[in-house]
């Protein structure tokens, strides 16, 4: 148990990127029948890149905190870690790195959440061209 502790930021952002997947496979098209404005077909998730975005911001998050948790417990106080020596390397440095990615990875889903619906035409064009 204590294995799956220290690997706990891993777990939580593998998990929570199975589940956001997921909820972009089957969720609701932006509008009823499935059509975008002038009749272009649109994926289960278009329209919805602003709950998509805050949701990959959640977990990212949530690594981030479970990241910094296992740091400051302390990796060495978790027992059986030599089980995954040869695949992964669970110590201080390895936490802080996987602290300041999730960090930074959750700060960008906030920003870019919004991104592409205010520049959708501008998106849309320069795909035209």
């Amino acid at each position: 148990m204590s294995v799956f502790l220290a690997i706990s930021p891993l777990l939580v952002v593998a998990v929570g990127a199975l589940l956001l997947m997921l909820a972009e496979a089957f969720g609701k098209p932006a509008s009823p029948e499935g059509f975008g404005p002038g009749g272009i077909i649109v994926d289960a998730g278009a329209g919805r890149a602003g709950e998509l975005g805050l949701g990959s911001a959640v977990v990212l998050f949530a690594g981030a905190i479970a990241a910094m948790a296992v740091w400051m417990v302390g990796p060495d106080k978790f027992g059986k870690l030599d089980v995954l020596m040869p695949y992964l390397v669970v110590d201080r440095f390895t936490l802080f790195f996987a602290f300041v990615l999730c960090l930074g990875g959750g700060l960008a889903c906030l920003l870019a959440g919004g991104y592409l619906p205010e520049h959708s035409s501008s998106a849309a064009s320069s795909f035209r061209s």
